[in-house]
């Protein structure tokens, strides 16, 4: 009989099988989902604004989230007009405590870069048939090289490993027909042992390398495919920025050599991080 009673079991404690049956949406789409439920529960006190933001836009310094907050300039009418975002860590520490500041942005202008942005890189995927490939040159500018030198040290390695086979079958032959001690046969054994192992790890983490350069060829191409469905779009939404951009930072702003007020705002597309 079932028991009424319910035994909790802590989380540490749980069993958890993954895998185990064919999802019916992908795990990108679900997180996609995700993202875009959070962001439309985010509206700040009393501003009448939806932050479309949330989740995606974060410090430059510090990494914490970016908090909505009333700005202190004389109301708009338009909702947007009246908020600026700061360091959520600052915000609720100070300066002392977070070690952060205020890193303050105003959410029209937010808006404006972002939006110009992705127009402009939506209308250069259009226009620009070697949109793809100058990208893909952009984002492996030094890895061309290191690519060749990798694969080069790769073969290197299972000619290696190849050399190390017919070692282990001549002494276990030698070990056979006594011309070698269990002793030395033992000691010879452990120390090729290592080097197998060793050269078997360091082939492994080179496909792993390899295996992520090839996929960003892959991602550049889906990336530019994406892209250039937001040409003509005149404003933004969470769902855009959901399918397009994986973060925001937010530098502080600071004067340059030219006497004016400079801010790095920093955009990280999905598939390919910051292109710029």
């Amino acid at each position: 009989l079932k028991s009424p009673n319910r035994k909790r079991v802590a989380k540490e404690n749980w069993l958890m099988a993954y895998n185990t049956h064919e999802p019916i949406i992908s795990q990108e789409m679900f997180d996609n989902v995700q993202k875009i439920l959070k962001s439309h529960r985010r509206e700040g006190k009393n501003s009448g604004y939806l932050n479309i933001f949330s989740g995606i836009i974060k410090c430059e310094t510090c990494g914490h989230a970016m908090c909505q907050n009333k700005s202190h300039r004389n109301p708009k009418e338009n909702p947007i007009e009246n908020v600026d975002f700061r360091c959520c860590n600052y915000t609720s520490n100070g300066k002392k405590l977070s070690g952060c500041t205020s890193h303050t942005v105003r959410v029209s202008v937010l808006h404006k870069i972002i939006l110009e942005d992705v127009r402009k890189q939506a209308e250069s995927a259009l226009k620009n048939q070697n949109f793809a490939e100058n990208l893909r040159k952009k984002l492996s500018k030094n890895t061309v090289s290191a690519t060749a030198d990798l694969r080069k040290e790769m073969r290197k390695c299972k000619v290696r490993l190849s050399e190390l086979d017919n070692i282990f079958l001549e002494l276990y032959n030698d070990k056979i027909s006594e011309k070698i001690s269990e002793r030395n046969f033992s000691m010879l054994s452990q120390k090729y042992e290592k080097e197998q192992n060793q050269l078997q790890n360091w082939i492994s983490e080179i496909e792993n390398i390899l295996s992520a350069e090839d996929k960003s060829k892959q991602n550049v191409s889906d990336f530019t495919l994406e892209i250039q469905k937001y040409a003509d779009i005149i404003e933004l939404t969470s769902e855009i920025l959901n399918r397009l951009i994986d973060k925001i930072t937010i530098g502080e702003k600071y004067t340059g050599e030219d006497g004016e007020i400079h801010q790095n705002i920093t955009i990280y597309y999905k598939f390919i991080g910051n292109i710029l």
